[in-house]
């Protein structure tokens, strides 16, 4: 029977008022329960439920049934049954009573006995007021046959839904043993409700932050406890905490240039080097970005007018740029296509690999690249480089009399372009080429420890400037003057002939402590606007662009930004919500004002104990009239913040791994001398090498204060003793270091509590000998909150409780290492999140680190974390869930103040001491800064629940019958057409068999594949709030940057379906919007040998892949019909482009979905019909590749 499964509730819980279930027998019509009731109408129907109750002998079916709009009165029904002879029973034998707004009718059936095991039964419905007096509507409910729902009854039974009276007094009973009990919600917003057993521990987390309306609520408990087994019978507490809802109010942000978009207005793994100028607009050029913009133009007060996509596989080792009246140039050095590049990491070696450089131009106008040929960008020349040398090969492009001069340095001289073809004509040849700049028909060049003056048509070569070395030079024609960026002082220098007019600046260069706006450090790009000079400095800390006022020589605009990836390094100070970290410096930031000014710089070297960048975030800890700043990352330090601003370390804790990778691989010399030393003694044999130079725990202490790393000064744990080291790091409570471990196969943790301050103010820390030997363990062996390793990301309370970001359990500890609470935290970290259905409310998902905690009360404290998908977490530090802010990327919606976007790998949680607001930094677009409302409006109820045996064998049938169900396989059908569709974007000439659906949220799509001799058709329909757009500039990326469709599919049937990785054959087809019209984009990801094709290498910074051969499909007709909240996409490409010839067999296969945000203009979420390892949507070589082993099988069926 197909309803079966309505008489059987779902285990879980459930929020209602109070409705206590009861025996039919002792029930009326009037006061059955809802749970007496089953459901029959589908989400298209008006709603339609029966119920049974018993008068005497006499069975009473009780038909409910809601309106219509339009309905001139209420409906007529007709019950129709079987019990051995047919029965129809009209309305008007019926008794009717209204309940809820919802029409009742109860129909008495004598004899009760003949048919109280299996029956028959349907009903029908039918609303007046439609015209000639006809129906106004009719529906059918409880019919098991291909009729439309507004049908009449069928007259066969057995078209009759068949009734089980067995099951149906199994439902009453488990509705009478439910187990619930009710609890106080003070006010409308949400509630959080867990068990704990009689010895107090917790059992079960019931309800996590759903939505409750005020009053008397009533919680559904199945009896079981967190690992879905039953409980025992007894007595069980329930703790209820309820507040208005935890919400983000965004204030302002920081770092961000005079952006107002929600879009990043400069580079995160970059910044800007280069500048340019055209009569508008003032162009600034980083060699890279991954979100954000890496080639921008902004008006002359700073403020971001547009930006150009940077191809990919275009190079990001240098840029240089030009400008004329119809096209921006943009230069890029990186290494050629199809070459591994990859040095094995923590490799001393430094191979050679060939680099070029490649030419991109853009249309002003539009920001789109203008192709060269089927090519979005050309590469000019080639050289081989050493990996790690540099000396970068791009240094500077002009453009003269309509061909660009680009300086090459390891070409060894000016290469003379075609912009028009992106062809080389020639190559001046200039020692040592460095810096250009143009001077009339002239050719600036920086030439080893000079300047030289160039006449590109003869090449004669004249001296300007002797003994100067120039990372920047400008020429400006009106006043005779030019600007050179002097590398030994960091100032610019302006020259008026070879005689120095003065220098602009303060000179000195790199520098720490209280932040100089005129002491420029590394300055590089030049160019004059406006009466204004433009300097892009080439340094991180921090990341700056300049003008200055020609005229007075003091600086005018400055732009700050953008953060690192992901919104890295950021903190407050709790006792000072004025001062907050970013960009490796302090800034003086008044949130009431909205105003940021940056204050000091942190690090000469921008670099903690001159190795390691920066940690992922920072808290302040006060101590002894002295101010720390410590770090948690790869490395977890401990500094001092000085008077002047600058930062001297005192500590650092970590594994050797992080260490190592904290340090980009080049960790100071006296750690490698040490650590050698250490695993000579501890591994002799060097047979645990690789565990042990990635988990022993090594800790350094600035023992004589230079604040620089000496060998006497590292210690390294013992092998018995292996020591968290992850990414995100461990946050502290102050400068107290509390470690998760194993230690001697046990797991807990170790504490570095200082004992006051040495002679030279460091923390008096225990050795790492001491702390180990007073380990405190753990066990994660207990039947509930099990996690899979103590080496997790940690954040500890003020309590000293210890907090870990474990899985499949995110679990506390007391300071004696008695587990406290428990809660299910599966798909942790970036790849966890991969694999994480679409967001449920309560449920987290791809935990990244924990962002701080703050106190709400004497003992509680909240704590937050950041998903991998742009949501944010809040608990309690006693394990109650909370709430959950900021939209999923994968959802879609508009980029604004509630979408920070997937992969922010930073941030800041706390509360200010000032004020007691709490305030929160996440990444994004700059730092952003929201004030977090709701965390003082939190109540807390509790109270008991028995548990009876009765209760609990309904809980296990009705968790049995859930757990039944089976997952169906992913197989579809490919439908050969006997006639041709007409691509217009409608479905209605399309067969409906052969859909292949799958659920993606809300937007469910739907997805056909048919074909015949000639051609293979698409038809794919999806609902979208903000239906088919895409505004990308580079067709090759179009999977970037909005919505589109996307066919994977292996044209050869024989490959091996378990492989992992693409082979010939392998294609993607994507659909997308582009510029006026559609475009359809094939990739063929790997070609026979031999075979020659448009390869493109798509990068991110630490990996890259490439693609054999991509190009546009000119001959694919496409048709898109655009709804309110839905299109409709239609396709039809010749299988000859393909490289297909189906036959009647099985072709693995996938079809998916991407969804872009609102203005299209980044992709939100991938979903797929086979593949569900889709969330990925921060990393480019990772969503170009084809993954076949989680593809599905389509089978193409109807040759003739």
């Amino acid at each position: 029977m197909r309803g079966l499964n309505l008489f059987i509730l779902a285990f879980g819980f459930c929020l209602s008022y109070v409705c206590p279930a009861a025996d039919p027998k002792a029930l009326t019509p009037e006061t059955l329960t809802e749970d007496c009731y089953v459901k029959v109408s589908s989400p298209a129907q008006p709603d339609a439920s029966y119920a049974f109750s018993e008068a005497g002998d006499a069975l009473q079916v009780v038909i409910r049934i809601g309106g219509t709009p339009g309905a001139a009165s209420k409906p007529n029904v007709q019950l129709a049954f079987s019990n051995g002879k047919l029965l129809r029973i009209p309305s008007a034998q019926a008794r009717y009573f209204e309940k809820n707004k919802l029409h009742h009718y109860v129909f008495t059936v004598p004899g009760k006995s003949a048919y109280m095991e299996k029956l028959n039964m349907s009903f029908s419905a039918e609303w007046a007021g439609g015209p000639y007096g006809k129906a106004l509507r009719r529906e059918h409910y409880m019919v098991d046959d291909s009729s439309a729902t507004h049908d009449p009854l069928p007259e066969n039974k057995m078209s009759w839904q068949l009734v089980d009276f067995k099951e149906y007094r199994q439902k009453i009973e488990d509705a009478r043993n439910v187990m619930r009990f009710e609890y106080e919600q003070p006010f409308e917003g949400k509630s959080t409700v867990v068990i704990n057993d009689s010895n107090g521990d917790r059992i079960r987390n019931l309800i996590s932050g759903e939505k409750t309306k005020a009053g008397k609520v009533s919680a559904e408990w199945d009896g079981l406890d967190d690992n879905q087994n039953l409980v025992k019978p007894g007595k069980y507490t329930w703790k209820v905490l309820s507040h208005q809802g935890i919400t983000p109010k965004y204030l302002m942000r920081y770092a961000d240039g005079k952006n107002d978009k929600w879009r990043s207005f400069g580079s995160n793994h970059g910044h800007f080097v280069q500048a340019v100028a055209d009569k508008d607009y003032v162009y600034l050029a980083a060699p890279i970005t991954e979100g954000g913009w890496a080639l921008i133009a902004v008006d002359g007060e700073g403020r971001w007018i547009k930006g150009f996509d940077q191809i990919h596989g275009s190079g990001y080792n240098g840029v240089a740029v030009a400008v004329d009246s119809k096209y921006f140039y943009a230069a890029h050095e990186g290494t050629l296509p199809d070459q591994d590049t990859k040095v094995k990491k923590g490799s001393k070696e430094n191979p050679e690999f060939e680099y070029g450089i490649s030419l991109t131009r853009y249309d002003l106008q539009e920001q789109k690249p203008v192709p060269y040929g089927r090519e979005s960008f050309k590469w000019l020349n080639s050289y081989e480089r050493l990996k790690k040398e540099k000396k970068q090969g791009l240094q500077g492009m002009v453009l003269l009399d309509g061909l660009l001069y680009i300086s090459s340095y390891y070409s060894k001289g000016i290469l003379i372009i075609d912009p028009e073809k992106a062809e080389q004509k020639g190559l001046i040849p200039v020692n040592e080429p460095g810096a250009m700049a143009l001077s009339g028909k002239m050719i600036l060049v920086q030439s080893g420890e000079n300047i030289c003056s160039i006449d590109p048509k003869t090449q004669a070569s004249t001296v300007v400037l002797k003994n100067i070395s120039a990372k920047g030079m400008f020429f400006d024609e009106a006043q005779g003057l030019l600007y050179v960026s002097n590398s030994a002082t960091n100032t610019v220098d302006v020259f008026k002939g070879s005689d120095k007019v003065k220098s602009i600046g303060v000179p000195g260069g790199a520098y720490q402590g209280k932040f100089v706006p005129e002491r420029m450090v590394n300055p590089t790009g030049l160019v004059v606007f406006n009466g204004r000079l433009w300097v892009t400095e080439n340094r991180v800390n921090p990341k700056r662009a300049l003008a200055w006022d020609l005229k007075s020589d003091k600086v005018a605009v400055q732009l700050f930004g953008n953060p690192p990836y992901g919104g890295s390094a950021a903190g407050f100070d709790h006792a000072d919500i004025s001062s907050f970290v970013g960009l490796q410096g302090l800034w003086k930031v008044d949130v009431a004002a909205k105003t940021a000014e940056f204050a000091s710089v942190f690090q000469k070297d921008a670099k903690h104990f001159g190795a390691y960048n920066w940690a992922y975030r920072y808290s302040f800890h006060h101590e002894a009239g002295r101010n720390f700043l410590v770090g948690a990352g790869f490395i977890n330090t401990v500094s001092e913040l000085m008077p002047d601003g600058s930062l001297k370390d005192l500590a650092a804790q970590s594994t050797v791994g992080s260490f190592r990778y904290g340090c980009n691989w080049n960790p100071p010399e006296s750690f490698e001398k040490v650590l050698e030393k250490h695993l000579k003694i501890v591994d002799p044999e060097g047979k645990n090498a690789k565990n042990f130079t990635t988990n022993l725990g090594v800790f350094w202490r600035d023992r004589n204060g230079d604040g620089l790393c000496q060998e006497d000064e590292f210690e390294f744990t013992g092998k018995e003793a292996l020591l968290a080291g992850t990414r995100w790091g461990h946050m502290s409570d102050g400068i107290t270091y509390r470690i998760p471990a194993t230690i001697g196969g046990k797991d807990g943790f170790i504490v570095m509590k200082p004992d006051g301050f040495d002679k030279n103010g460091v923390p008096n820390y225990p050795t790492m000998e001491q702390a180990i030997s007073k380990a405190v363990t753990v066990s994660k062996t207990e039947s509930l909150g099990q996690f899979a390793s103590i080496r997790a990301e940690s954040q500890t309370d003020r309590s000293g409780n210890l907090i870990l970001n474990s899985t499949p359990n995110m679990v506390a500890f007391s300071p004696e290492g008695k587990k406290l609470w428990f809660f299910k935290n599966n798909w942790v970290g970036v790849h966890g999140s991969h694999n994480a259905p679409l967001p449920v409310s309560g449920q987290m998902q791809g935990n990244l680190f924990f962002l701080g905690d703050a106190g709400i009360d004497d003992k509680t404290d909240a704590f937050m974390l950041n998903g991998n998908h742009g949501r944010y977490f809040i608990l309690t530090n006693d394990g109650f869930y909370l709430d959950e802010m900021f939209r999923d990327v994968r959802m879609g919606g508009a980029r604004d103040d509630m979408l920070i976007g997937g992969e922010a790998f930073g941030g800041f949680f706390g509360k200010s001491d000032k004020d007691g607001k709490y305030y929160l930094i996440t990444g994004s677009s700059g730092y952003r800064i929201y004030q977090i409302e709701g965390l003082d409006k939190i109540k807390r109820s509790s109270g008991e629940v028995s548990v009876t045996q009765e209760q609990l064998i309904s809980c296990d049938r009705k968790f049995k019958a859930r757990r039944s169900e089976k997952a169906e396989d992913v197989v579809g059908i490919a439908l050969r057409m006997d006639k041709k569709p007409n691509i217009d974007g409608k479905d209605n000439d399309w067969p409906k068999t052969n859909s292949l659906k799958w659920d993606a949220g809300v937007f469910k799509p739907d997805a056909r594949i048919c074909w015949d001799s000639e051609n293979l058709y698409l038809c794919y329909k999806v609902k979208d709030e903000s239906p088919w757009v895409n505004t990308g500039k580079d067709w090759q990326s179009l999977f970037k940057t909005g919505d589109s469709i996307d066919l994977q599919i292996a044209t050869d049937p024989a490959a091996d379906t378990r492989r992992k990785g693409p082979v010939s054959g392998d294609i993607r087809l994507l659909i997308s919007p582009y510029g006026e019209g559609n475009v359809a984009v094939l990739y063929r990801h790997r070609l026979k040998n031999g075979e020659k094709g448009n390869p493109v290498k798509f990068t991110s910074p630490w990996r890259s892949e490439t693609v054999e051969d991509v190009r546009l499909l000119e001959s694919a007709k496409i048709a898109v019909q655009r709804n309110e909240g839905d299109y409709t996409v239609e396709v039809a490409i010749p299988l000859a482009d393909l490289g297909m010839k189906p036959k009647p067999e099985n072709y693995m296969a996938d079809v998916g979905v991407i969804f872009g945000d609102d203005e299209g203009t980044i992709n939100l979420m991938r979903s797929y019909w086979s593949n569900k390892a889709t969330g990925l949507v921060n990393d480019v070589p990772g969503e170009i590749m084809l993954s076949p082993d989680m593809w599905g099988s389509i089978k193409f069926e109807g040759e003739k």
